[in-house]
């Protein structure tokens, strides 16, 4: 299998990074951001003006191999034909609305929220 028939979405740990560096076609590097939660997140760049070329030596090695590479490095592959990346939700918000004229808000999980206008307790949507 050719890995110019997987998809590449980028797992919890990894970061994608699009630089252009010049005459080099890309790099590694473990644990280069720190989140304020204290995780750590990887960085895989890629030189745009080599893609084609990377592309070549991706496929020309053992694609298999490569791609327990990439899960190893928390990169999830499939098998549909395109390069994409997956941004996970990382949102913590959560959508209340009051039951009597519909108003939505966003807020932070366990909030106790009155509407103004009807007098009643915002609740948990669907």
């Amino acid at each position: 299998m050719a890995i110019s028939r997987h998809r590449l979405r980028l797992g919890p740990k990894s970061k994608p990074a699009q630089q252009d560096q010049g005459l080099i076609y890309g790099y590694f590097s473990a644990e280069r951001f720190v989140h304020a939660n204290g995780t750590r997140t990887d960085e895989i760049a890629m030189n745009p003006a080599y893609r084609d070329r990377l592309l070549e030596a991706i496929a020309s090695g053992n694609a298999d191999q490569f791609a327990g590479d990439l899960e190893a490095m928390g990169i999830e592959v499939g098998e549909d034909g395109e390069l994409t990346i997956k941004n996970e939700n990382k949102s913590n918000r959560i959508k209340y609305t009051c039951s009597m004229c519909e108003t939505n808000i966003w807020g932070k999980p366990d909030l106790n929220v009155m509407c103004g206008d009807c007098n009643v307790a915002f609740e948990v949507a669907n």
